[in-house]
């Protein structure tokens, strides 16, 4: 078993310095634009803490450009500060210039703090810090493997202090994969599930009311033959988007690598597949932490991290466009939803006009529009293009290329279930087909082994034992359009009471009426009849009282959600939600434009993430929820949408792991954005 202890720089073992200075080696944009070159630069500031009292004996990190395959002068260097806070020193390059540097120190709370500069005509370059004030209490803690070793490890905060005349009353330790040790446990014993990257924390607390908290990244990983190791450099013409390369990675003989799992260190990662490869886009500078975590088919796990430092004292922006083609089926053609929104800006500075080329001769020529929905009537490969201007004058291009599919008969198989005990109902009344189409074939797949065919709307099946089950439905058209549909279906030995089900049809006088029938909801009980029914359709609208067949006229076309809950005189009560579709003369174009989820950030999440919804009206009642893929409804909150955006924070810590949906629901329809749950 393989692990690594981490310490603060003042109390560095001589070994450990070296190995953090060499991590510090990592690669560094060069700046595009420089005021003066010089082979010869004085370094010189004053570090204080935020009490304004001086930071002793602290060092900082002196870079020059660091970029892989940069011609100019390369040179780190570490300067220590006198009892006054005061530190200087000279850089020296022989033959070559000095361009930018780069100066770093840590922060009190364990962070990195950068700055970087063009060098000066001077050659003088000041360099001032602020750090946040130490406490009278510092947690501290190291880990080594228990005797059994595998994923079992031993922590030891024995070295934490308190202040003079103070003591640590409680500890609580948090280890990164959901679990945690409350009370005051000095070296508590741990077991990982997995091999793998986490952040460790420690939080004390003392008599005298002082708490301070440290978090350190572990990395767990199998002591077998195999050394994961990467490289990386910036892409031409770009100022945050690097390519990432496995290649140097080493293997035994015989051996394969099955699964990496990239963390680029800005809350992004790409843990699914296995990409040697791939190429990342960061939104500003800073300092990130990269981690590579290699599985091989031998079974050998390790991981492997490095720092990448992007500079952001010079005015940089760089475009970025990602489109989805949007699952809504239309006549008049394939809809496109474009995102500006990744496009990166130097902190400080804002995107002010964005202009689009759709590359049909259409397009939007003025305004700021970061998510633009495009319909093109026609088949075909379009060059779309995305020019933006910043705030304070950087212009940024970019260009993507889109095949959109050609117009052959198009049709979506949908289905809606409800269980009841071992017994199953389901109905495929919202499958979706073209105008002048018609579904010719229905085959119900039950996940047990057998199977329906036929053209039957809406079934029933009776499943042997409890379990969960992979429910399919396959369509066919007269057309010749086939599509098919796979839901996850749970049954249990215990029978419900009651079971809450409907169906609906589109009123042919009005394509926006809809009539919904829930006489196939039942009691167990004879004698126990359903007293009341709720029914939400999903616009924002609400029926009580206990209407079996009631009908609602939608404002707009689109895809809702609507639930019916049923209450029987004896006090059985549940609820089922189906998604159906209203067709007909529509706006769902327009609906699109009104509402609008902008983005998530960060995205995977871990405790929590930010929601940016846009509002084109003030004062829209939304629903806002997390689903998973299963559509069972996590958690939700009602909340009234201004006009313009409104940052939205969605808790996450009480998900398990795994994909999930953010669902906005107003009265102009649904709109999903989907998002990844980490530990």
């Amino acid at each position: 078993m393989k692990h690594i202890r981490f310490f603060t720089f003042a109390e560095q073992p001589t070994t450990m310095k070296k190995l953090y200075r060499l991590l510090l080696l990592a690669a560094l944009p060069v700046a595009t634009v420089f005021s003066a070159l010089a082979n010869q630069v004085v370094v010189k500031g004053v570090v204080k803490y935020a009490n304004g009292t001086p930071a002793a004996h602290t060092e900082l990190i002196l870079r020059t450009d660091t970029l892989q395959n940069a011609t100019t002068c390369r040179l780190v260097k570490f300067a220590l500060t006198n009892p006054n806070g005061v530190f200087r020193d000279t850089l020296r390059c022989t033959g070559n210039d000095i361009r930018m540097v780069l100066v770093g120190i840590r922060n009190c709370d364990g962070n990195m703090l950068y700055k970087s500069f063009l060098v000066p005509a001077t050659g003088i370059i000041e360099a001032d810090f602020v750090l946040c004030n130490p406490t009278a209490c510092k947690p501290e803690f190291d880990w080594k493997p228990a005797s059994n070793a595998g994923l079992s490890f031993l922590f030891n905060s024995g070295m934490s202090v308190a202040g003079p005349g103070d003591s640590i009353v409680a500890r609580i330790w948090t280890f990164g994969d959901g679990t945690a040790i409350e009370g005051n446990r000095i070296d508590p014993p741990k077991t990982f599930s997995a091999a793998g990257i986490y952040n460790v924390c420690l939080k004390i607390k003392t008599r005298n009311g002082c708490t301070n908290t440290l978090c350190r990244t572990v990395v767990i990983s199998v002591n077998n033959d195999c050394k994961p190791e990467f490289n990386f450099e910036r892409l031409v013409n770009t100022a945050f988007s690097f390519r990432f390369s496995s290649v140097p990675s080493i293997i035994t003989a015989g051996d394969s690598i099955v699964s990496r799992k990239w963390y680029f260190g800005d809350g992004d990662s790409l843990v699914a597949g296995n990409e040697a490869s791939p190429q990342h886009n960061y939104r500003q500078g800073g300092a990130y932490r990269v981690c590579l975590a290699m599985k091989t088919a031998r079974g050998c796990e390790k991981t492997v991290c490095k720092e990448i430092l992007i500079p952001i004292t010079t005015v940089q922006c760089q475009a970025m466009v990602k489109f989805e083609i949007l699952p809504t089926l239309s006549p008049a053609g394939t809809s496109i939803r474009f995102n500006s929104t990744g496009s990166a800006v130097t902190p400080g500075d804002s995107i002010v006009k964005r202009r689009w080329d759709f590359g049909d001769g259409t397009g939007i020529a003025d305004g700021n529009m970061a998510a633009p929905i495009k319909t093109y009537g026609k088949a075909g490969t379009y060059q779309v293009c995305y020019w933006m201007v910043t705030a304070k004058g950087c212009e940024s291009k970019t260009c993507v290329t889109v095949v959109t599919p050609n117009n052959q008969p198009r049709c979506e198989a949908a289905i809606k279930w409800g269980t009841a005990g071992l017994k199953a109902e389901m109905s495929s009344a919202s499958s979706f087909v073209m105008p002048g189409d018609a579904i010719v074939s229905r085959t119900w797949r039950f996940g047990d082994g057998t199977s329906l065919s036929g053209n039957l709307v809406s079934t029933t099946h009776l499943y042997k034992a409890a379990g969960t089950y992979e429910l399919c439905l396959d369509i066919k058209t007269k057309l010749g359009c086939a599509s098919t549909i796979c839901q996850k279906l749970t049954v249990t030995e215990a029978v419900a009471k009651c079971v809450a089900f409907f169906n609906y049809e589109q009123i042919s006088t009005n394509p926006l009426r809809i009539r919904f029938n829930s006489n196939m909801s039942y009691s167990q009980n004879t004698d126990d009849p359903i007293v009341s029914r709720t029914w939400t359709f999903g616009n924002g609208q609400q029926l009580t009282g206990n209407e079996i067949s009631p009908a609602m006229t939608y404002r707009y076309g689109g895809i809702y959600e609507v639930c019916l809950k049923i209450v029987t005189a004896k006090g059985c009560e549940t609820k089922w939600c189906g998604r159906i579709e209203v067709k007909g003369s529509t706006q769902n174009t327009d609906n699109a434009r009104m509402i609008q989820i902008v983005s998530t950030y960060p995205n995977p999440a871990r405790a929590n993430f930010n929601a940016v919804i846009w509002s084109k009206n003030p004062n829209v009642k939304a629903d806002i929820a997390i689903f998973d893929v299963y559509g069972q409804r996590k958690w939700g909150v009602s909340v009234i949408l201004p006009q313009d955006n409104l940052t939205f924070a969605v808790p996450t810590a009480q998900l398990l792991p795994g994909p999930y949906i953010l669902r906005v629901t107003t009265q102009y329809g649904i709109i999903n954005h989907n998002f990844f749950k980490m530990n």
